[in-house]
């Protein structure tokens, strides 16, 4: 079983929008993303490929906040940047963490409201 755990402080994950790729949009949220998980997936032989199971916790400042997106896009932007980045987007760095998505079969997701809490969030992934 592999596992990985990380947290990103000062951003939100990065958001899945069906209008934008955000492979193109969203550089510094998936750096962000992508780096502790490539450095913790060193240790391994290779990327998570199966039985894949995503835990994701949110803390926002506000519910109002205009910048906050719906909680099913930060879960597919996560799903989205723990794969391997497209061709054409080499500075992500290539290592999957997650062969593919489509092995995903548990999700844990919340959005947690904190006014005392700058924007942060944690991911956990294991597998096989």
């Amino acid at each position: 079983m592999k596992r990985i755990t990380f947290k990103v402080e000062g951003q939100h994950p990065p958001r899945k929008d069906g209008a934008k790729s955000m492979w193109a949009t969203q550089t510094s949220q998936i750096k962000a993303l992508r780096t502790p998980a490539m450095e913790q997936m060193s240790r391994y032989d290779g990327p998570i490929r199966h039985e894949i199971r995503i835990g994701l916790r949110v803390y926002v400042h506000s519910m109002t906040d205009q910048w906050i997106a719906d909680l099913d896009n930060f879960v597919g932007g996560v799903c989205d940047g723990l794969q391997s980045p497209p061709m054409r987007t080499e500075e992500y760095g290539s290592i999957p963490i997650i062969e593919n998505d489509s092995q995903v079969v548990k999700i844990s997701a919340e959005k947690i409201v904190d006014a005392g809490k700058a924007p942060s969030y944690e991911v956990e992934v294991e597998g096989i």
